[in-house]
């Protein structure tokens, strides 16, 4: 997957090193090169892992000790490390979050690692890393959410345009040492997953009657990223042709599209459900595997199973599977369907409600530099403010409906899954940009500056509007019912009365998943700034 590196001479060896890498399936997969790189440099060294619990089959089985002497079971890494932040989300006040928090970080402070690394570039994924006690920690200099470089002790430049995920790891892996790792002309290193008896014998047990089979995974993160089920219902009956069975994988969820792919696949295809163990016992058996761009598919690349991967949009060649394969006729058949090509040619640049947009190139660089600016703002905003304690009462008291709506619209908001037109989205279509206007006359009150109103009107204008333009293009593109939601449904005001008949319950799980509560963080912290400003 990767070249083989070795150690300069007279470079400082750390005793242990924690790896930081939540989450997903896919991105976890990505890292495995860099941090088998880094046990091939550091063969002595303690190597610990931070990982979400549901992800950690992918470095452990569930059976064996999370820590200890390397086997089998746990090929890579020492110790395993594991948190469970969806659910400590989900339920942040209850007892059972606090006290696992305060186990898993006991144990994690206890082992006082030399250096972390943190290949997430997220906040919470560099918090914990700096809470792990390590002396040094590592992340990149332009993280994926900025605010995660405050965290970090050693920021590391990474090239990121064109540049593959999975070197971008190992790029960050090299700078551990003061001297770079350099490339060895020997074996490449090699990625092991754990090898789990039980789920080898489950899976042993099931395909016993199929010598040869394909892996279908029709699921994907969000619908636009999906080929449609009775397309692979249809290879699932061109490679029974060539005497290779089909096996439906599904994950939760997506039992209902597992069914369909078997029904349209009339006898050729049958669905199976895996925990990650017994996928990749599965996989490892796997003649072909046929699916988007999911975890599945990044682990059939890593085991070396030849992968057909159906990409819609996105930036495929960044996150693609590592791996090169040749393609059997009955592979080639599938790829010649004008469906295949004209459905990954045509699916336009990824998007949700909000998300990744469509359309003109400033869209896509408004929507790739507002994040920066904003935080250059911030700066600017706290030295030109000039609060008074009249300004204060009354721009807070204009903020907090703003921030009441975007509360809301994020928890009923379903990211690419369907068009939401329940709770705020039923009276106006931007609920959380129109949220963010009433953040931004508050805070532009509260500063009591007519230059801050400018730069304001200024950001929005050149950055949010051609956002919001690039999202309309997508949601046009993406959902068929979009023209009539939005010949009724005002952009940027609100309808006396709720739009259609889609009801949705709110969900405080959404809320969470979407971080919306980072907004009320931002908002106590910039009004505390202020009211420093005022007294001092």
């Amino acid at each position: 997957m990767t070249d083989s590196f070795s150690l300069a001479a007279g470079t400082p060896r750390f005793d242990s090193l924690l790896v930081v890498r939540l989450s997903a399936m896919g991105d976890v997969i990505h890292t495995l090169p860099a941090v088998a790189a880094l046990r091939q440099a550091f063969p002595y060294a303690t190597l610990g892992w931070l990982i979400e619990e549901r992800w950690a089959e992918l470095l452990c089985t569930l059976r064996y000790p999370r820590s200890g002497q390397r086997s089998p079971q746990r090929p890579l890494v020492d110790r395993v490390h594991s948190v469970n932040t969806a659910e400590w989300r989900h339920a942040p006040f209850s007892f059972n979050t606090w006290q696992q928090m305060a186990v898993g970080l006991s144990q994690l402070l206890g082992i006082q690692y030399d250096a972390a690394i943190d290949f997430q570039g997220a906040v919470r994924s560099a918090l914990l890393a700096r809470w792990s006690g390590a002396h040094i920690v590592y992340g990149s200099a332009q993280p994926r959410e900025n605010a995660a470089s405050l965290f970090y002790t050693r920021q590391v430049l990474l090239k990121t345009n064109g540049t593959h995920v999975v070197e971008q790891a190992i790029a960050l892996a090299q700078a551990i040492v003061p001297t770079p790792i350099v490339p060895a002309p020997v074996a490449e290193p090699q990625i092991e997953f754990p090898v789990d008896p039980d789920a080898e014998n489950k899976i042993a047990g099931l395909t016993a009657d199929v010598s040869d089979f394909a892996i279908l995974s029709p699921g994907a993160g969000w619908g636009a990223k999906r080929w449609p089920a009775e397309r692979y219902g249809q290879v699932a009956k061109e490679l029974a042709k060539d005497g290779v069975c089909s096996l439906v994988n599904y994950g939760p969820g997506e039992e209902e599209l597992a069914v369909a792919v078997e029904a349209d696949g009339e006898g050729a295809a049958r669905k199976i459900s895996c925990s990650v163990s017994e996928l990749i016992a599965l996989t490892r058996r796997a003649r072909l595997f046929i699916g988007g761009d999911t975890g599945p598919m990044h682990l059939a690349a890593a085991l070396k199973v030849p992968v057909v991967a159906i990409f819609g949009p996105g930036c495929s060649k960044l996150r693609s599977a590592k791996s090169s394969v040749q393609l059997g006729s009955c592979c080639r058949a599938m790829l010649q369907n004008s469906y295949c090509r004209s459905r990954v040619s045509e699916v336009p640049q990824s998007g949700s409600q909000p998300s990744p947009v469509a359309g003109n190139n400033w869209s896509r660089v408004a929507r790739r530099v507002r994040v920066p600016l904003g935080f250059i703002f911030a700066i600017v905003y706290v030295w030109m403010a000039r609060p008074t304690r009249t300004s204060l009462i009354v721009g807070t008291l204009v903020l907090l409906p703003g921030l009441l709506l975007r509360g809301l619209a994020s928890g009923h908001v379903q990211k690419d899954k369907r068009l939401t037109t329940s709770g705020p989205y039923a009276y106006t279509r931007n609920p959380l940009y129109l949220g963010s206007l009433m953040l931004a006359a508050g805070f532009a009150i509260a500063a009591r500056s007519w230059w801050i109103v400018a730069i304001m009107l200024t950001m929005f204008a050149v950055i949010y509007i051609p956002v919001m333009a690039g999202e309309e293009r997508y949601l046009r593109q993406t959902f068929p019912e979009y023209d009539d939601y939005a010949r009724h449904v005002p952009r940027m005001w609100l309808r006396l009365s709720p739009y259609g008949s889609q009801r949705s319950a709110y969900s405080f799980a959404r809320y969470w998943k979407h971080r919306e509560y980072e907004a009320s963080i931002g908002c106590v912290v910039v009004l505390a700034v202020l009211v420093v400003k005022l007294v001092w």
